[in-house]
Order: C-alpha cells, then structure tokens, then sequence
C-alpha cells in the first residue's frame, strides 16, 4: 500500500512513525514482524523522511538484530543498512 500511494503518503510518515516504533519493541512476533517490514518500506522509499528518527530506529533495529524470529532479525539488518 505504501508503495502506491508514496506521494500521498510521504507527509505522513511524522505521524505513522512513533506507531511503528512503539511496535518494534512489541512481545508480539508478528506486531514486530510488520513493523520492521514497514520500517524497511519506508527506508527505502522515503529515506529523508526518517532522518529525523534515524537514532531511535537504528537503536530499535539493533535490538531486532538478535530477534528469535529470522525473517526480523534479516529485515532489521537490512534496514539499518538503508538508514545509515
């Protein structure tokens, strides 16, 4: 959904990003499974836009890095890579 509504969404990303956030730190798998493949979406689309956030998400990606759940931990990695 993000990818086809990039141009209408790229004003959203302030406020969409402290949900995602509070998400990769959730005890529920698959509430940080999409967070962190929202998280990946958006880096690589809308780079700038997490600028701001790029801190707080690299320190919550890094966590991910060691997630019990391998599809996370590769998605994480990945998405630090775009981000920094």
């Amino acid at each position: 959904m993000i990818l086809a509504l990039e141009d209408d969404f790229r004003p959203l990303v302030q406020l969409f990003l402290p949900i995602v956030m509070d998400n990769l730190e959730a005890e529920a798998w698959n509430s940080r499974k999409v967070a962190v493949d929202i998280t990946y979406a958006l880096s690589a689309l809308m780079c700038d836009e997490l600028q701001p956030y790029a801190r707080q998400l690299i320190s919550s990606l890094e966590l991910r890095r060691s997630d019990k759940i391998k599809n996370i931990r590769d998605t994480a990695s990945v998405a630090i890579g775009l981000i920094s």
